[in-house]
């Protein structure tokens, strides 16, 4: 653990170095503007809507991230070929993917930390309380599902034969855990079993991002009106989903050659 908390560190401030902040930085300039903007309508629109952009961006903040992270790495490691300077080291194969998917998660937090306190500005500066405990919750939950998508990007960084197909296999997997759900509802409409069966092995394979989206009750979880299974469920899915996505990664990582 030692060795994959090392790696970490070092790839999180290697990350830094390559101005994976600038992601951050555009999403704080947009959601300015957009604050601004919101300031022309009542109080009540204004607030509720700050609120669900600010939760959106903190959302694309992570996806972004996440992205860029696995996607510089991977460059670095393919074509660079820094994985042949560790090969001289004491370290093994588990340790660099482990402490890659860590640091990369680091950085996802410090972003969406990031975002989230802009947020709260913002909102000291509108006199309104944009953030309460129900957004740093759903905030929260995100930040859980921004870690899941940084196994899965990992996962598929061992798999593909490329960069630009590690990125767009992610990203389509992201894409998919927001509406598989919604497919599976159209397709029970449409009352055809044999499509019925494939969305629903599609809705079981991929990851279920829309586990760890709360933005629709805010006022819910401000009053802490759920029960306990929907915020256990989403942290239980994040561990089960993404270890079994890790240890296959670790398994194929062993494998690989470079």
């Amino acid at each position: 653990m030692r060795e994959t908390g090392t790696i970490a560190l070092n790839v999180f401030r290697q990350l830094m170095r390559n101005r994976i902040l600038v992601v951050l930085s555009l999403f704080a300039a947009a959601m300015t503007g957009v604050v601004a903007f919101l300031g022309d309508l009542g109080q009540d629109a204004e607030l509720r809507l700050a609120r669900d952009f600010g939760l959106l961006a903190v959302e694309a903040v992570g996806f972004f991230t996440v992205l860029l992270c696995h996607v510089v790495l991977l460059f670095e490691e393919s074509e660079l070929k820094t994985y042949n300077i560790l090969l001289v080291k004491p370290i093994e194969r588990r340790h660099v993917l482990l402490g890659r998917t860590l640091g990369a998660i680091l950085l996802l937090l410090l972003n969406e930390a990031g975002m989230l306190a802009l947020l709260a500005v913002l909102g000291w500066w509108r006199g309104l309380p944009f953030v309460d405990a129900g957004v740093v919750v759903a905030a929260v939950y995100l930040a859980l599902g921004g870690a899941l998508f940084s196994a899965v990007t990992a996962f598929f960084s061992v798999l593909a034969s490329s960069v630009p197909a590690a990125a767009m296999f992610a990203t389509s997997a992201f894409a998919l855990g927001h509406f598989t759900y919604n497919l599976l509802e159209w397709a029970r409409h449409l009352d055809r079993p044999g499509l019925i069966l494939g969305v629903e092995l599609l809705y079981w394979v991929t990851p279920n991002f829309s586990l760890f989206n709360l933005k629709e009750s805010l006022d819910q979880v401000s009053a802490l009106g759920f029960y306990g299974a929907v915020y256990l469920l989403p942290v239980a899915y994040a561990l089960c989903y993404g270890g079994l996505l890790l240890f296959l990664a670790l398994w194929r990582y062993e494998l690989k050659d470079f």
